[in-house]
C-alpha cells in the first residue's frame, strides 16, 4: 500500500484509476496524444472557416473599398473621430500663410542691380515709371542719386540679410545728410525700396514642414460610439481607422483570419501538452473509450459555441461541454477541460470581435467555476435538474452582467434572450447524456441512480432468487457508502459497485450461506476442492452476467476485484487431509487485487460485513465490534490485497471509523464474538 497524503477528487462517474506509480509497468497514465491534437486542430480549423464564411455575407468589408452597406455599432466604445480631427488639422495648417527665410543670393543681387544702374540700364532694374524719370535726368544727377543709394544699401545690407525690415526712419536720416535735394532724396528712397524688397523670401518646403508640425500637435478628437450609432455609411470608403472600429465591433473582413488560425493551432498543441502533464500529475488514467468521449464532447461543445455565436453571440454555447464533462469526469480534470476548451472555442467562434471574444471567454470561466461547485455531487434526478436550472439561471444573469460591463445590449430583451438560450442548452445537455452513456459506457450520476434502483433486472433477480445475497449487498453498500463519504470519494459509484459485486451468486444461490434458509448446506456433501471451485466461480459468473445485462465496465471492475487474490483457507485445510501435496493456488481467487480506492473500500466493506454477520448473535459490546473490524482490515493489509492502491494509514483509520459507526446502528441490539481466524472458520463458504 502506498503511503500517500493526496485526497481523492473523483467526479460522479469518473472511470479513473489512481494507481501506485511503482506498479505501472505498462501503463504510465495519460500522455499527450499528438494524434488527438492534430484531430482537434483539424476540427477547429473547419469550425473557424465555417463560422467565418457564414458570418461574412454582407457584413464583410475591405480596407480602401466602398462600404457595401451602412455599418452600425453593436457595442459601446470610445473611438477617434477622424473627420473632426482632420478638419481641425486642416484649419491649423491653413492658419500658416508661409514661412519667410533669408535670401542667400540677396547681396549679390543688390550689387548686380546697382552695377546696372551705374550703367544707366534702368529698365532692367526699376519699374517703367521710375525708369523713365531716371532716364530723363541729366547724367551727373542720375549718377549722384544712384551712388548715394548704393552706399546706403551697402550700409544696411547686413541687418536686412538676417530678416530685419527696411529701417525707413534711418534711411531718411541718411538721405538727409547725403547732400541730395528733396526730389533727389525721394528718387533715391524709391530706388532703395525697390532694390531691397527681396531680402526675405517664402520657402515652400519649410512652410510645408511647419504646417505638418502644427497639424501633428492637434490632439485627436474622441467621441463615444453608442449602440446603434453609424460607423460608416454605405458607399463611403473604409479607411484603416474605420476598419479598426469595424473589427472591434465584430464585422468580418473579406479575407481569411490566418493569424487566428495560427493562434488556435499553437493553443491546441500547448493545451494538449498541459492536459497530459496535469493528468500525470494527478495520476488520472483514462481508457480509449473515455479519451474518445472527451474528444467527442469537446468537439460537440465547440459546435455548440459556433451555433451560439451565429445565432446571437451570447457565449452560452459552452454549457453542454460543462454539463457533460462535470457529470462524467473527475472535477479538477473537468474544470481544466471546460475552462481551456471554452477559451479556445471562444477564439474559434468570436469572428474577430473583441467584445464577443471577451464575453465568450468570461462566460467560459464563469461556467467552469459554477459547474465545479454545482455538478460534482449529484444524488438523484431531481437534484440534477435543480442544479442544472440553478446553473442556467446563474449563467444567464452572469452573461447579462458581463454584457453590461462590455457595453453590449443589456435591456430586458437581452436578459430574456440569455435565459431562453441557457434553457435550450441545458435541454441539449440532458438529452445527449443517454447517448454518451451508451456510446462510451460512461457513468453519470443519473446512470448510477438507475443502476442502484431496485427495479434493475439483475437486482430484481437477486431479490427473488437470492434474497440473502441481496440483503448482504445492501448492507455492504451502506458500509462502503459511509466510508466513501469519509474519504471524499463518489458514494454513488461505490454503492453501485456494492449492489452488483455478488450477482454471480445467482447461478448457484443455494451454495452460499446467506441464502440457505432451510439450514441445509450442500457443501457437506461435496469435496472441498469442488466447494472451493463453486464459490470462486461466482466472480467469473458475475462478470459474465454483468456483460450480459449491460452493467458498465467500471461497475464490473468491482465484481472482479472484490475478493482480490484471497484464498479459502477452510476448504484448503480440509482438503489437505486427503491430499497433503494439494497446491494452495487452487483455492484462491484469480483476482486481480483492487486497483482503485473505491474497489479497495468495497473489498473491506464486503469482508467486514460478512464477518460481523456471521458472528452477530454473539455480540457483547462495541469494543469487540471494533476489534473485529480492525482484524479484518489488518488481514487484508497483511495479505497485500491493498498494495496497488494509494490508501494511507489515515485513510484506513477513517474507513474503520465509518464501518464501526455504521455497524453500531445495524447491530446495536446483538452480540459479536471476536474472530479467531476469519479465514479458517467453518462458515468459510458463507463469507461473501
Amino acid at each position: 500500500m502506498k503511503n500517500m497524503n493526496k485526497s481523492s477528487a473523483n467526479g460522479p462517474a469518473a472511470s479513473l484509476k489512481r494507481l501506485n506509480p511503482g506498479n505501472q509497468a505498462g501503463d504510465k497514465g495519460y500522455r499527450p496524444n499528438w494524434g488527438t491534437a492534430v484531430l482537434l486542430v483539424a476540427v477547429a480549423s473547419i469550425l473557424l472557416a465555417g463560422t467565418w464564411y457564414l458570418k461574412e455575407g454582407e457584413s464583410s468589408f475591405r480596407v480602401g473599398s466602398p462600404a457595401m452597406k451602412t455599418y452600425y455599432a453593436h457595442s459601446r466604445m470610445r473611438i477617434v473621430d477622424e473627420s473632426a480631427t482632420r478638419a481641425l488639422r486642416e484649419q491649423k495648417m491653413s492658419d500658416i500663410g508661409g514661412v519667410l527665410v533669408k535670401d542667400r543670393k540677396f547681396p549679390e543681387e543688390v550689387r548686380g542691380k546697382f552695377a546696372a544702374l551705374e550703367k544707366r540700364d534702368y529698365a532692367a532694374v526699376l519699374p517703367d515709371s521710375l525708369s523713365r524719370i531716371m532716364e530723363s535726368l541729366p547724367e551727373d544727377a542720375a549718377r549722384r542719386i544712384t551712388g548715394v543709394a548704393s552706399r546706403i544699401a551697402l550700409s544696411f545690407q547686413d541687418s536686412l540679410s538676417v530678416g530685419a525690415e527696411l529701417p525707413a526712419d534711418m534711411l531718411w536720416r541718411s538721405l538727409e545728410t547725403s547732400g541730395l535735394s528733396i526730389p533727389e532724396q525721394n528718387l533715391a528712397y524709391q530706388i532703395l525700396d525697390h532694390v531691397m524688397e527681396r531680402a526675405l523670401v517664402m520657402d515652400s518646403e519649410v512652410t510645408q514642414e511647419v504646417r505638418s508640425l502644427a497639424a501633428s500637435e492637434v490632439e485627436p478628437v474622441e467621441r463615444v460610439l453608442s449602440v446603434g450609432d453609424i460607423i460608416v455609411r454605405e458607399g463611403e470608403v473604409i479607411s484603416p481607422e474605420v476598419a479598426l472600429v469595424l473589427r472591434a465591433q465584430g464585422y468580418p473582413e473579406a479575407f481569411f483570419p490566418w493569424k487566428t488560425l495560427a493562434f488556435i493551432v499553437t493553443g491546441v498543441f500547448f493545451w494538449v501538452s498541459w492536459m497530459g502533464w496535469f493528468s500525470r500529475r494527478r495520476e488520472y488514467h483514462f481508457d480509449a473509450r473515455e479519451s474518445a468521449f472527451m474528444i467527442t464532447i469537446l468537439i460537440a461543445g465547440w459546435v455548440a459555441m459556433s451555433l451560439s455565436s451565429l445565432l446571437g453571440g451570447n457565449g452560452l454555447g459552452v454549457i453542454p461541454l460543462a454539463g457533460w464533462a462535470f457529470l462524467a469526469l473527475p472535477g479538477s480534470f473537468a474544470f481544466q477541460l471546460v475552462l481551456w476548451g471554452g477559451i479556445i472555442g471562444s477564439v474559434i467562434t468570436s469572428g474577430g470581435s473583441s467584445a464577443e471574444l471577451m464575453l465568450s471567454v468570461f462566460t467560459s470561466g464563469l461556467t467552469a467555476s459554477l459547474a465545479y461547485l454545482l455538478l460534482r455531487k449529484i444524488t438523484d434526478r431531481l437534484d440534477l435538474l435543480r442544479k442544472m436550472a440553478l446553473l442556467g439561471v446563474s449563467l444567464a444573469l452572469g452573461g447579462f452582467f458581463i454584457g453590461w460591463g462590455l457595453y453590449l445590449p443589456s435591456g430586458g430583451t437581452a436578459l430574456l434572450s440569455l435565459s431562453a438560450s441557457a434553457l435550450a442548452w441545458i435541454v441539449v445537455t440532458l438529452a445527449a447524456l443517454p447517448l454518451w452513456e451508451r456510446l462510451f459506457d460512461i457513468l453519470t450520476p443519473v446512470r448510477l441512480v438507475d443502476l442502484t434502483h431496485p427495479s434493475h433486472p439483475l437486482l430484481k433477480r437477486l431479490q427473488l432468487e437470492a434474497p440473502g445475497t441481496y440483503h448482504h449487498s445492501l448492507m455492504v453498500g451502506t458500509l462502503a457508502e459511509a466510508a466513501a463519504e469519509k474519504l471524499r470519494m463518489d458514494p454513488l459509484l461505490v454503492k453501485a459497485g456494492a449492489y452488483f459485486h455478488d450477482v454471480g451468486k445467482l447461478r448457484r444461490p443455494q451454495f452460499f450461506v446467506e441464502n440457505q434458509q432451510t439450514g441445509l448446506n450442500p457443501h457437506d456433501e461435496l469435496a472441498p476442492s469442488l466447494s472451493a471451485l463453486i464459490i470462486i466461480s461466482h466472480v467469473r459468473d458475475g462478470l459474465e452476467m454483468g456483460r450480459q445485462f449491460g452493467v458498465p465496465k467500471k461497475i464490473r471492475v468491482f465484481i472482479g476485484e472484490h475478493h482480490g487474490t484471497t484464498c479459502l483457507h477452510y476448504f484448503f485445510k480440509k482438503a489437505l487431509g486427503a491430499d497433503p501435496d494439494l497446491p494452495m493456488e487452487q483455492f484462491c481467487y484469480p483476482g486481480g487485487r483492487p486497483s482503485s480506492r473505491e474497489s479497495a473500500v468495497l473489498m473491506l466493506a464486503d469482508s467486514v460485513e460478512a464477518a460481523v454477520r456471521a458472528a452477530a448473535p454473539a455480540i457483547t459490546d462495541s469494543r469487540e465490534l471494533e476489534e473485529m473490524t480492525k482484524e479484518v482490515i489488518d488481514t487484508k493489509v497483511a495479505e497485500s490485497q491493498l498494495s496497488d492502491v494509494p490508501l494511507t494509514f489515515q485513510d484506513l483509520t477513517r474507513i474503520k471509523a465509518a464501518f464501526i459507526e455504521t455497524l453500531k446502528h445495524m447491530y446495536h441490539a446483538r452480540k459479536v464474538t471476536p474472530l479467531e481466524n476469519a479465514g479458517d472458520t467453518p462458515r468459510e463458504p458463507a463469507v461473501s
